[in-house]
């Protein structure tokens, strides 16, 4: 269990590790770093194998949730050693409610839950007529307090009104202030199959659907902010959302279907600074995202990048890269090297512009995680 960890650190140690760790990031903020940050994070998927619950349970009893993200963060907290604060928050802990589903869910499809892996959701089985009505008059707040987000936020935050974590007071943060795509959602929604066929076949259709995404998303956003009572307005000073299956599209399908959409989502969440989160093979529509969108911070390329290509062709950008979760998963250390070295050629060690993050996934060994950041710490030094 993740409460019977010893600490990777000493006191002593961990107080050293975090004042380099805060000279580090004041650095990188001003581009004026030494070397490149490398820094780790998981998810429920790696906290339930941790604690020994099951993702049902995880998304379904909000007592479970708030216990199993508390020992994650711990076990985070003082199991690696990485670019971040080692040891318990400062202050509290800051817990987000997570239900994977939640988007799909709140326009109206089937969330299925699974015990041994996460939530996921089928599409609406309508004609497009139907489906454009059905997106177009959802009641959002309505939408929204039906959710198992909803419920999942509203309890926890009760359990966590008078707690206390490990001599720490625990919060509890509103989620809902982002999306995981208006073209991903759409493939929830329609079907990732049949909403590629749709472009093909009735682009009109495939274009008024993720359009009236950007409205019901911004309308979501908005509600979640004021249930939750954070004050918030729009625009954001920043902003910046995933938008995975864009890989399935061509850069032509983007800008003539996506684009448009994308670039009214964030003009109106944001006057300041933009950036997307892409896995996958998405490298067709950089071009695109920096020229025409406006991103600035791209975040999860993989080792299939020439990062220092990236950030010649386009000088304002910044890129969060990310390993190969299975090679850090499965190793050997060769490989772990090798995969570090490729990253961070010298074109790519530009100072405030790339820093680097491998993805925990259940099994991934500590000793893999130890020997990246090893390498990682000398291959990514800039001078």
């Amino acid at each position: 269990m993740l409460e019977e960890l010893t600490p990777a650190l000493t006191a002593d140690e961990a107080a050293a590790h975090n004042a380099a760790v805060a000279r580090l990031w004041e650095d990188y903020g001003r581009g004026a770093n030494e070397r490149v940050p490398i820094t780790f994070a998981s998810d429920e998927a790696l906290w339930l194998q941790l604690t020994s619950h099951s993702f049902r349970e995880f998304y379904t009893d909000a007592k479970v949730q708030l216990h199993t993200q508390l020992a994650g963060q711990a076990w985070m907290c003082e199991a690696l050693v990485h670019d971040q604060r080692f040891g318990l928050p400062e202050g509290a802990w800051t817990v987000t409610p997570r239900f994977w589903m939640d988007e799909p869910e709140v326009f109206g499809c089937e969330v299925i839950i699974q015990e041994e892996t996460f939530a996921w959701s089928r599409p609406l089985p309508l004609s497009k007529p139907d489906l454009l009505r059905h997106v177009a008059d959802l009641d959002i707040e309505v939408a929204i307090r039906r959710s198992r987000l909803w419920e999942l936020y509203c309890r926890m935050r009760d359990l966590a009104a008078d707690m206390t974590w490990r001599d720490l007071p625990v919060r509890v943060a509103m989620p809902g202030g982002g999306t995981h795509g208006l073209f991903t959602t759409a493939c929830h929604v329609r079907g990732p199959e049949q909403l590629c066929l749709d472009l093909l076949e009735d682009p009109d259709f495939a274009r008024e659907l993720v359009d009236l995404m950007v409205d019901q998303t911004v309308a979501r956003i908005r509600t979640w902010h004021r249930l939750a009572e954070t004050g918030t307005e729009l625009p954001l000073p920043a902003w910046g959302m995933a938008d995975d299956s864009l890989q399935l599209i061509s850069a032509a399908t983007y800008r003539e279907c996506v684009l448009p959409c994308h670039q009214r989502l964030y003009a109106t969440m944001t006057d300041g600074r933009r950036s997307i989160h892409l896995c996958g093979h998405a490298t067709q529509h950089y071009e695109s995202l920096y020229q025409d969108l406006g991103i600035r911070t791209l975040d999860g390329p993989g080792p299939f990048v020439d990062y220092g290509e990236l950030l010649a062709a386009y000088p304002e950008l910044t890129i969060n890269a990310q390993v190969d979760h299975t090679v850090l998963l499965l190793g050997p250390r060769e490989a772990i090297e090798q995969m570090v070295r490729q990253m961070l050629t010298p074109a790519a060690r530009q100072p405030g512009r790339l820093q680097v993050m491998g993805f925990l996934v259940p099994e991934t060994p500590l000793e893999n995680v130890r020997y990246l950041y090893e390498v990682g710490r000398g291959a990514g030094r800039l001078r």
